[in-house]
């Protein structure tokens, strides 16, 4: 929320009297102010996230880590604080923390994909995830970087001998199509919150 609200002020060239200053201090400083996680979120902006960065800056709320000293001087101009309240930060740093995790899921999933294929002994042929012959005709980069995991996980030299007629599971052979959707939707969202 800190560092979205900074680069705001950078991009923007607001005037801002020594606010982005203060922030760059409290970043390098590694402390920030306590957020509470329920509040208002999102009526006009994030105003209630937002006010408590604002405390926070002119020394009337405490930051944290508590415990180590913290050198930033609190801002005194006697301005309207405006532009550190009014903007939509925090859910836009929300976001950003959750797609990274939904991303690091994503990547998880796909190897207990390629473990599942592993523990079936499904041979590397067309019925797996790992082949792009089944996204060749509906394809999108998304379900094609899917087949590029699958295909790099597989241990497959086990079973390359197994028959190849008898099909997998659906839910494994599904494996591009569920995790590929899953990847435009989690790139729709990163979209969003980097052009944020």
């Amino acid at each position: 929320m800190m560092l979205l609200r900074l680069m705001y002020w950078c991009a923007a060239r607001v005037a801002c009297d020594g606010a982005a200053e203060l922030i760059v201090e409290m970043l390098n400083a590694q402390v920030h102010p306590r957020v509470p996680s329920q509040g208002s979120v999102g009526a006009s902006g994030d105003l209630a996230p937002l006010a408590h960065l604002a405390l926070a800056m002119i020394g009337e709320a405490p930051m944290v880590p508590r415990s180590e000293p913290v050198a930033c001087a609190p801002l005194r101009s006697r301005r309207k604080r405006a532009g550190v309240v009014n903007g939509t930060q925090a859910q836009t740093g929300m976001a950003s923390l959750l797609t990274h995790d939904a991303w690091v899921l994503w990547r998880t999933a796909h190897a207990a994909a390629a473990m599942s294929l592993e523990a079936v002994g499904a041979p590397p042929s067309r019925s797996t995830p790992a082949s792009t012959t089944p996204v060749r005709t509906r394809s999108s980069s998304a379900r094609r970087r899917c087949c590029a995991t699958c295909w790099r996980l597989e241990i497959r030299e086990s079973h390359r001998d197994n028959d190849p007629r008898v099909q997998d599971a659906y839910s494994l052979r599904c494996t591009p199509q569920v995790l590929g959707a899953v990847g435009e939707a989690l790139a729709f969202a990163e979209g969003l919150v980097t052009t944020n």
